[in-house]
């Protein structure tokens, strides 16, 4: 799912169930689920969607970060 999607799948669950962090936290990890990765939850209000590359952690990490109340991610 490329990003354009992913936000627009996004910004239709917020139109219908609200904008507060909890259900959008909980709709994000329902996504990396389906997308088959590795999701932790962390009081409610955080979530870390997590892809295991092949290459040793010794040739470093990409990490991406956003906010829930930022509509986009800066990669």
């Amino acid at each position: 799912m490329n990003k354009e999607r992913l936000f627009h799948k996004y910004r239709e669950y917020l139109n219908v169930c609200g904008s507060h962090e909890i259900f959008a936290v909980e709709y994000i990890a329902q996504l990396g689920e389906h997308h088959g990765l590795e999701v932790h939850r962390f009081r409610d209000k955080l979530v870390a969607l997590v892809k295991h590359g092949t290459d040793s952690i010794k040739y470093g990490a990409n990490v991406i970060v956003s906010h829930l109340d930022s509509p986009r991610l800066d990669v």
